[in-house]
């Protein structure tokens, strides 16, 4: 092995070499083992694709949100006003019903009574 792979420090991100799979200390462009290139620009590439992701699934429930929104306002009941509404009451409490004159016949049911009643 070469001195300069045995005297290499720990890498402190946990980052492999992709050829070789030993530890690389962090800031080397190369592996100290192989020589080999290390990427530097995966971890940040699937932090970047991830985050974009999350605010993808955000913006489209937030969108979703305000179509439901949008649409339960519009089928909505239309606001009564308080003063006209209990006018209506008022009007609901004053009628009495109509009493029936003693005199008068019984109504005839518009239907027969089934028979085996």
């Amino acid at each position: 092995m070469d001195k300069g792979a045995q005297n290499a420090p720990e890498p402190a991100s946990g980052e492999r070499c992709t050829r070789c799979l030993q530890p690389v200390a962090s800031g080397m462009r190369r592996c100290g083992n192989c020589g080999h290139p290390v990427p530097r620009g995966a971890k940040s590439l699937t932090l970047l694709i991830g985050a974009g992701g999350v605010g993808a699934l955000l913006f489209l429930v937030l969108l979703m949100w305000l179509v439901v929104r949008k649409e339960d306002q519009q089928n909505a009941p239309a606001p009564v006003d308080e003063p006209a509404r209990v006018q209506q009451h008022e009007e609901i409490l004053v009628e009495t019903p109509k009493k029936k004159e003693p005199d008068s016949k019984p109504e005839k049911p518009d239907k027969q009574p089934p028979l085996n009643q």
